[in-house]
């Protein structure tokens, strides 16, 4: 593979074109009707990567008002987190105990989470030698939420296939949303889990490099803030449909030479 991405100096993106263009600027209540999508009360942009909070969306709104009447080359629609040029990553120690509830919410398809759930983290487990470990604490499913004393929980969700979030989340927003769609969907679970897995030890979207942009379109860019791991690869775990469309090459969504390259320079 070519590289995945790490949230360094994360700033966070919804895909968008780059510069002023020529339409007038959206007002606030429509760019968050365009860009901003909405599960469970959490917002999200590019599909499955939450934001914080409504202070983070409003100062997204700003970067875009700038880009429309500087026509600065950056994204219109940028926000930035509370690091600056840090990666974000568990520590070691924390690391090998990622734990997580599994609600009885899922009803039928529980059992199907569950095992999604325990193959992708025993894949990314296994990627790193053992350094990174997800442990399901099945004893805390009938009342999993994000009061849970688990690392995080995974729950049902409203939006896209499922959702996720990086590592200096607050525990409070720390939990895996799946809908109920995604085992019924174009790609197979487990592969959809080993892809938000990836956001929650730190990773973006690989289609958010520039190579990306080039190949696919503008509609990839999410923001110029990441630090590259290795060389870009689009058999990596961490593309997106949204940007890549049904061109996605890599449809099992399984982790490629460059993904177990990257994440063992993490961990």
């Amino acid at each position: 593979m070519k590289t995945l991405l790490m949230t360094a100096l994360l700033a966070a993106t919804t895909a968008c074109t780059i510069g002023s263009g020529t339409e007038p600027p959206l007002s606030y209540e429509a760019f968050k009707a365009k860009y901003v999508g909405q599960s469970k009360g959490r917002q999200l942009y590019d599909w499955d990567l939450p934001l914080k909070s409504e202070a983070q969306v409003k100062a997204l709104y700003q970067e875009y008002l700038e880009a429309k009447t500087t026509g600065q080359r950056l994204s219109e629609a940028t926000v930035a987190t509370n690091i600056f040029g840090e990666r974000v990553v568990w520590p070691a120690a924390d690391a090998q105990n990622l734990t997580y509830c599994v609600s009885d919410s899922f009803g039928a398809y529980k059992g199907a989470v569950a095992a999604a759930m325990a193959q992708a983290g025993a894949e990314w487990s296994s990627a790193t030698g053992g350094a990174v470990r997800f442990v399901h604490l099945s004893q805390y499913d009938a009342s999993c939420s994000t009061a849970t004393p688990t690392v995080f929980d995974v729950n049902p969700g409203d939006f896209a296939y499922a959702v996720a979030f990086f590592p200096d989340f607050p525990r409070d927003q720390r939990s895996v949303l799946i809908h109920p769609a995604t085992f019924n969907g174009d790609f197979p679970p487990e592969g959809i889990l080993r892809h938000e897995l990836g956001h929650t030890l730190g990773l973006r979207h690989e289609t958010t490099r520039f190579e990306a942009l080039i190949e696919y379109g503008v509609h990839c860019f999410e923001d110029i803030f990441f630090e590259e791991l290795t060389r870009y690869d689009d058999l990596s775990v961490m593309t997106t449909p949204a940007c890549m469309g049904d061109a996605i090459k890599n449809k099992t969504l399984s982790l490629s030479a460059g993904d177990i390259e990257g994440i063992n320079q993490l961990y």
